[in-house]
């Protein structure tokens, strides 16, 4: 909610700060008034060794004024310039890169209440599914000067985002763990047992994806998994086990975790679109209207 707040205070600050200049304004003249200060003013401008009526000493002082804006005129106008054309640069470079790369990642996440297996921040090092979830955008930037022009609350936004699902990987490792060490004493001394151990060094996550999709695991599933031949007694233990394995503290961790990714990532990407609409509007003179 940080970078929400963050970018709605960015575009609407002026909106909100021009009205409180207006009004203390008005209550600086009103206090003034009341003080008789332009009463003053006059008195002590009148006191000043300089003929104010004099035509040459109104026009030279004038022309010192108005040099005096000019200059400082052309200085604001080049400053806003140089302003704007860095606001439009890191919108190109920056908020679009990412928006886009955060929008491709929503489309790919599993729909149905299914979870991801795999969520990669960076590069492919080697084959990955296409259910694979990548997000390459930031790791990117952070390697390259433009890491340098990404504001502190964005590129915390962004960091947080990425342990958010460094931290749901982690926790589904755990989950597979503690689900291979509820069936290891069941098919310890029988013929899965030589199966489900070559399973763990592989990686595999012993039917977590069911649990967490709550799918009722069935015995055609273990047997087909654990390649295994008729020993019902054997598959309905391991049946049992495994659907109980459901109310697991570290099976709902990784609910709990996936659900503060999905948040994270729509909070950037409607931060995102929010910044760049804006500076579409207010910088770039786009219209949505046709």
């Amino acid at each position: 909610m940080k970078i929400k707040r963050r970018i709605n205070w960015i575009i609407w600050k002026n909106a909100i700060l021009a009205p409180i200049i207006i009004i203390l304004f008005i209550v600086l003249v009103y206090f003034l008034n009341s003080l008789d200060a332009w009463d003053a003013t006059e008195k002590a401008l009148k006191k000043l060794p300089i003929d104010l009526s004099n035509p040459v000493v109104s026009g030279l002082l004038g022309a010192i004024v108005g040099g005096i804006f000019t200059v400082y005129g052309g200085i604001y106008t080049q400053a806003r310039q140089f302003k704007v054309k860095g606001i439009v640069l890191r919108k190109n470079v920056i908020y679009s890169p990412l928006f886009d790369e955060l929008v491709k990642l929503k489309k790919s996440i599993p729909k149905n209440g299914e979870y991801p297996g795999q969520i990669i921040f960076g590069k492919r090092e080697r084959y990955h599914s296409s259910e694979t979830l990548t997000f390459d955008a930031w790791e990117r930037i952070k390697s390259d000067v433009r890491f340098i022009e990404v504001p502190t609350y964005l590129a915390k936004g962004l960091d947080g985002f990425q342990q958010s699902g460094e931290k749901y990987m982690e926790l589904r490792r755990n989950a597979s763990h503690e689900l291979y060490n509820k069936i290891l004493p069941i098919v310890e001394g029988t013929s899965a047992s030589d199966m489900v151990g070559m399973l763990q060094r592989s990686g595999h996550w012993f039917f977590l994806e069911d649990l967490l999709s709550e799918k009722h695991i069935t015995e055609e599933d273990i047997q087909k998994a654990f390649h295994m031949g008729d020993e019902q007694e054997l598959i309905h233990k391991l049946k049992e086990c495994l659907n109980a394995c459901k109310d697991l503290h570290s099976v709902e961790s990784v609910k709990v975790q996936y659900n503060d990714f999905r948040v994270r990532l729509d909070e950037l990407i409607n931060g995102t679109h929010k910044m760049i609409d804006f500076v579409q509007r207010k910088y770039e003179h786009k219209s949505r209207s046709i």
